[in-house]
């Protein structure tokens, strides 16, 4: 029912205004982030009960947000670690993250698709250490999800500020000249998607990338032209 209540949503914004601007979200939507997978890979020379399963819900702790947030840095995090956590552990799981941030094929083909459409501007909203979002643009920048053709970005670690706050969504709608009813976010997580709508976005979760397509379509946002 949420779904199809989001899809109403731009429906009839699409009656009452056009949509000019689609914003995306990054891990979840474009890039993949999987905690399990992290560890797992990370700690894949290791037999299955040495692996220290319990950094991952590190990964989504205040403290991991802080780096998100770009207010402190890889090794204040690790030195900042509950005494409960191996800290050398943890520290190879920070330097270690970069090779599993990569592009989920369903999520660029949306983008991609959206691109075609050429009657869209494309930015970027996500929660996102600064080192790795600057590494993944560069290594992105012009195959895959080709970050070089994003209209702009905004990432929590460059503005100090976390989705869901009502501050980063002002943030980006002032730096980019973005207007509200104009501008459609894409993410996986609800509240991001709540705090989009609050903002005077519309907004689509995505938890997965065949339903999201198909809203799209039905949406009139893509069209099979």
């Amino acid at each position: 029912v949420m779904e199809q209540q989001n899809s109403a949503t731009v429906a009839r914004g699409q009656q009452g205004s056009t949509i000019k601007n689609i914003v995306f979200d990054l891990g979840g939507v474009l890039i993949d982030w999987n905690p399990h997978r992290i560890i797992s890979g990370i700690f894949a020379d290791r037999p299955e009960s040495d692996v220290p399963w319990d950094l991952v819900e590190v990964l989504s702790t205040p403290l991991w947000r802080q780096l998100d947030q770009g207010t402190i840095t890889p090794e204040e995090a690790v030195a900042r670690l509950p005494a409960r956590y191996n800290k050398e552990d943890f520290a190879k799981v920070v330097a270690g993250l970069l090779p599993y941030f990569v592009p989920i094929p369903n999520g660029v083909e949306i983008l991609e698709l959206i691109r075609a459409q050429r009657c869209y501007k494309t930015y970027v909203l996500s929660n996102f250490h600064e080192n790795y979002f600057d590494k993944i643009r560069t290594q992105y920048s012009d195959t895959d999800i080709k970050f070089s053709l994003f209209d702009g970005y905004t990432i929590s670690s460059h503005v100090k500020l976390l989705k869901p706050s009502p501050e980063i969504y002002e943030r980006l709608l002032k730096d980019h000249n973005l207007v509200p009813e104009e501008t459609l976010f894409i993410d996986d997580i609800q509240e991001n998607v709540e705090g989009a709508k609050q903002a005077g976005m519309h907004a689509l979760l995505c938890t997965d990338h065949a339903h999201l397509k198909r809203q799209l379509y039905e949406t009139g946002i893509l069209s099979s032209k």
